[in-house]
């Protein structure tokens, strides 16, 4: 009894795995003849169905209108070509023209055409950038770490003097 049970859970977990992969990758899975994932279940590289024809020179926008989502954008970094006829581009990925750590594509292709694609290919999810700390903590923080005995905007006599050589009356070093 407990091995049919364990047997059941394991292949309901096989086979949500599989079902979330399918959900989350349907685009992906739609234009590939077949696809490998990670240790993760993340899919890592798509082979092109025959009926989908992407031209090397439109790499870049096949990537950003198909494959890529959340606003996250390929920008090319390099490109070679092997001795099997293949040209492979590398693309480093973009959220607002600012590189994503570790997350880059390869395009690889022949006869002018991508045959596959590999790389980070999972959807990667729209960064939350916000500021979590006041300029005045900021400020505290600072002052702590250098630990001066004496800042310059501390100095009245130098800051006045820069005021009129600067000819600038709301001249300061803090700022």
């Amino acid at each position: 009894m407990n091995k049919n049970y364990t047997l059941t859970l394991l292949t309901l977990g096989l086979f949500s795995a599989q079902l979330l992969l399918s959900q989350s990758n349907k685009r992906l899975t739609a234009i590939s003849k077949d696809y490998t994932v990670n240790d993760k279940n993340e899919i890592d590289l798509i082979r092109l169905d025959k009926s989908t024809t992407v031209y090397e020179m439109n790499a870049e926008a096949f990537l950003n209108n198909t494959v890529l989502t959340n606003g996250i954008r390929a920008k090319q970094l390099k490109a070679e070509a092997d001795n099997l006829g293949f040209s492979h581009v590398r693309y480093q990925l973009t959220y607002n023209n600012v590189p994503v750590h570790n997350a880059q594509v390869i395009t690889h292709s022949k006869e002018g055409k991508i045959v596959s694609v590999n790389g980070y290919l999972t959807d990667i999810s729209k960064p939350s950038n916000s500021v979590s700390i006041t300029e005045k903590k900021a400020l505290d923080l600072a002052l702590q770490k250098v630990n001066a005995k004496k800042y310059k905007w501390e100095n009245k006599k130098e800051e006045q003097y820069l005021r009129k050589a600067y000819n600038q009356s709301d001249f300061s070093f803090y700022q």
